[in-house]
């Protein structure tokens, strides 16, 4: 600890007396303590499929840099933030699947640095079930992180819902029998129980409108999802919409046009926008969200099947334009890009169309030689509950 003075001497070397002023200042030299305690912040609980959870670290000062480690030793770094007080939050990087320890120390601003804690904190990052894809959680819809089938489901043979690339869609089949055909794949014993997961290994369902909502405005903020690979420039793509009469197969899963006779050299308009395959924020890839089968949807998250809302008028229309009192923003709208007039903003990007009804079976994304009208956002309502077609399909999501 020092407290300095001043004095001054002239040319002539004649000297001031010592200063009445002064400054303190203390050299430290001592490193800090080590963080004390290490708790999970984000996600609330563990496993759970966040790639970046957020770890609350205790025990350190203002003014330290924290640094999040994956191994007791402290030399493999994960993330690092700057205490404003006696604990911060830290956000790891991007964590692959698998089992974490996390550790942490702490440097002061002279460089002093602390051991590494003892004390830890277990997290389990999950991966999700095979051939399903991990879609980040969007509050706006109230929806936390989920997973959701890579393809449209396909029958494998026994009954059973599966997501795979091979085999055509599971088409000729109800919204019930949809949504019962996804329950079935939990592994509690009644309906009831399934969806309330009582023995919490999670939950099966027919995919909610607030999760297509949710991977839809995903891909609508995607650059690489539109043909002028910037947001809002060219159009969406539309998938599998121009040729054919039934849904296809995927054959080849590293050519997003297989099967539609088109690729990326094609204009816009005659072939390019077919592209079957989107890519989420998180680089995750799905196949045929808009074209080759329409999709059921249950109106509701979570809970038994929720039909769609009957008091819309029919007849496609622009999604902009819709009136319908049933509905909110979120129940549909897409989120406009910056430059692009709202009542512009309509089928010519790609959107779809708007379809009113009586209600029941909500469909959504289009379908095989449905161009005009197929879009990630496009909603049909004109279906009842016992209809079914070579042309209607289903995708099954995993709430851990």
């Amino acid at each position: 600890s020092y407290n300095f003075y001043t004095a001054s001497s002239d040319p002539a070397g004649n000297a001031s007396s010592c200063s009445v002023a002064s400054v303190a200042y203390i050299l430290d030299l001592t490193a800090p303590s080590a963080p004390s305690s290490l708790s999970l912040s984000s996600p609330s609980s563990s496993p759970d499929y966040d790639k970046t959870p957020t770890i609350a670290v205790g025990g350190t000062s203002s003014g330290d840099t924290v640094t999040l480690y994956s191994d007791s030793s402290c030399s493999t770094s994960i993330g690092s933030a700057t205490a404003a007080g006696a604990s911060v939050n830290i956000t790891s990087s991007t964590l692959v699947t698998g089992s974490y320890n996390f550790y942490a120390n702490s440097v002061d601003q002279a460089g002093n640095a602390s051991s590494c804690s003892s004390a830890s904190v277990v997290y389990v990052a999950q991966a999700c079930p095979t051939n399903y894809i991990e879609v980040g959680a969007n509050v706006s819809y109230g929806v936390a992180t989920f997973c959701v089938m890579k393809f449209e489901a396909k029958n494998d043979g026994s009954g059973n819902a599966v997501s795979q690339a091979s085999g055509t869609p599971w088409v000729n089949i109800n919204i019930s029998t949809s949504y019962d055909t996804c329950l079935a794949l939990n592994t509690e014993a009644t309906d009831t129980d399934k969806q309330n997961d009582t023995n919490s290994d999670g939950t099966y369902s027919l995919i909610s409108n607030p999760e297509w909502m949710t991977i839809a405005v995903d891909i609508e903020g995607v650059g690489s999802n539109w043909s002028g690979a910037a947001i809002g420039s060219g159009m969406l793509y539309k998938g599998h919409t121009d040729t054919g009469i039934n849904p296809i197969a995927v054959s080849n899963t590293s050519d997003g046009y297989d099967g539609t006779g088109n690729s990326s050299s094609d204009p816009v308009g005659s072939g390019w926008e077919q592209r079957r395959t989107h890519t989420l924020s998180n680089g995750e890839v799905i196949w045929d969200f808009s074209g080759n089968a329409f999709e059921f949807v249950d109106w509701t998250l979570g809970g038994s099947l929720s039909l769609g809302p009957s008091t819309c008028s029919s007849g496609g229309q622009e999604i902009p334009t819709v009136s319908c009192g049933a509905l909110t923003s979120n129940d549909y709208m897409p989120e406009n890009p910056a430059g692009v007039v709202s009542a512009d903003y309509d089928s010519d990007y790609g959107l779809g169309l708007f379809y009113g009804g009586t209600g029941a079976a909500t469909r959504r994304g289009g379908r095989v030689s449905y161009a005009p009208s197929s879009g990630i956002f496009t909603l049909n309502f004109s279906a009842g509950s016992s209809y079914t077609s070579s042309r209607e399909g289903f995708r099954c999501v995993y709430r851990p």
